[in-house]
């Protein structure tokens, strides 16, 4: 690997190549329990701070590790059922219990400085059978969004409402937007909760489109042309834009499933449809404001790479040994550029 690096840098130093000067800041980070390969830059927009990886083996009880970044190393911090995230800025990790009526007597979520190991817990009202999950942080680090799901119906876990916790005063607030009827089904329609532009609302995706929500459940937009969204980081960092999967409806089944369609959040306008050239591509989350983090299948692999509008692979990013259809799936979380150092 190295000595053919090495050529490589030689071959374009002779031939003059501008390429030389980004290869030579390359920087390859090893990930604990030889999960892959990370490849950063000092240009990079963005820096992977912290990761879980789900593994489901065949005839095996569903397995969860959680990794944390400090400097450049990746150490694990959690194990099966719990949730983690760094903040943006690198100093803080958010982990929350989401099996938590197994193994404490109460909801929590527990925040720990990633510099000094201190520690402190955020108690959460929530009702039985009630649980946290999918942590996500603000920009700005002061404030975390998680999921509340609810599988007291007994038809599987719902998602009813979210939970934002403030963290400088320690304080939690449940918002609850549907309930369970008693036949376990929503008496609305399931959707996923994620921040809005800027961080200033929150936003809810489901069959209906996406939903813009005040930080209280207050509704002040519906979208409903747009498609639906999944995965994270739906709005652009500035916040002007934002992207949905399943939106277009002049195509076939496969250009649907398989694209990305982004728009202006202000006029609700589609602005580009970004086809899916490799089939599974999965947006983790903005690069810049024309740019997507995407993951990606490739054979026995997966890959973390930037991706354009046109879907072409601009920057790769990292390579795992395992990708989805070998049981293992990848929840990221991105930060500052400057993170790591």
């Amino acid at each position: 690997m190295k000595r053919a690096a090495a050529a490589l840098m030689l071959a374009l130093a002779l031939a003059g190549d501008t390429r030389l000067a980004g290869l030579a800041q390359l920087t390859e980070i090893a990930l604990p329990d030889q999960a892959g390969t990370l490849y950063e830059r000092p240009s990079d927009k963005a820096r992977l701070v912290s990761y879980l990886l789900d593994e489901h083996p065949a005839g095996a009880y569903p397995m969860t590790r959680g990794y944390a970044r400090r400097g450049r190393t990746f150490t694990r911090v959690s194990g099966t059922g719990y949730s983690v995230s760094v903040s943006p800025n690198g100093e803080q990790l958010a982990m929350v219990d989401e099996l938590w009526f197994k193994r404490q007597s109460r909801p929590e979520v527990r925040f720990t400085d990633r510099a000094s190991g201190e520690s402190f817990r955020v108690p959460v009202r929530l009702r039985d059978g009630q649980a946290m999950k999918d942590p996500i942080w603000a920009r700005k680090g002061d404030r975390l969004l998680l999921t509340v799901a609810d599988s007291s119906g007994g038809r599987g876990s719902q998602n009813v409402g979210y939970v934002i916790v403030h963290v400088p005063s320690r304080q939690a607030s449940f918002i609850q937007l549907y309930e369970v009827g008693p036949t376990g089904v929503l008496l609305d329609t399931l959707e996923r909760f994620r921040w809005g532009p800027r961080d200033e609302s929150v936003a809810a995706a489901g069959e209906r489109g996406l939903t813009l929500l005040a930080l209280d459940g207050t509704i002040l937009r519906r979208l409903s042309w747009v498609g639906t969204a999944r995965d994270f980081g739906w709005f652009s960092p500035a916040g002007d834009r934002f992207y949905t999967t399943f939106c277009l409806s002049e195509y076939s089944h496969e250009a649907i499933l398989y694209s990305e369609c982004v728009w202006d959040t202000a006029t609700g306008r589609r602005l580009a449809t970004v086809y899916g050239a490799y089939q599974g591509d999965t947006v983790l989350g903005w690069w810049d404001e024309d740019h997507f983090i995407v993951g990606r299948p490739h054979g026995g692999s997966y890959w973390v790479v930037v991706k354009d509008f046109s879907g072409r692979q601009t920057q790769m990013l990292a390579k795992f040994k395992a990708g989805e259809e070998n049981g293992r799936v990848f929840r990221f979380a991105f930060g500052h550029p400057d993170t790591g150092g």
